[in-house]
């Protein structure tokens, strides 16, 4: 169930920062390109969540060593989602800043 509550929070992070980004998006309609954007990243988070377990972990109690494993996550998500949007840039039609921001309010 953390695993999905994580999952959504960081692809919603992800759709907020596109919104932020382009406001006039409420009244065309969401593009499909942000959509397959989402999934994409959807699935890059859930590989990488899966990978350094951060649905295990219990928060409550986290010292630095785990917050540094939750850092480590957030940044090479990050990496990745900025770079699928870098060489799919002419495809998406993304702003470049939208994986940087999505990843930084994905770590919050």
């Amino acid at each position: 169930m953390k695993f999905l509550i994580d999952l959504t929070l960081w692809v919603c992070g992800a759709g907020i920062t596109y919104l932020f980004r382009k406001p006039n998006l409420v009244d065309s309609g969401i593009p499909q390109s942000v959509v397959i954007y989402l999934a994409i990243s959807a699935g890059v988070m859930a590989v990488i969540s899966w990978y350094y377990h951060l649905a295990r972990q219990t928060w409550q109690h986290s010292g630095i060593p785990d917050l540094l494993i939750l850092a480590r996550a957030c940044a090479i998500a990050t990496l990745l989602l900025f770079a699928a949007g870098f060489v799919l840039q002419e495809w998406l039609k993304l702003p470049r800043t939208v994986p940087l921001v999505g990843g930084f309010w994905g770590s919050c």
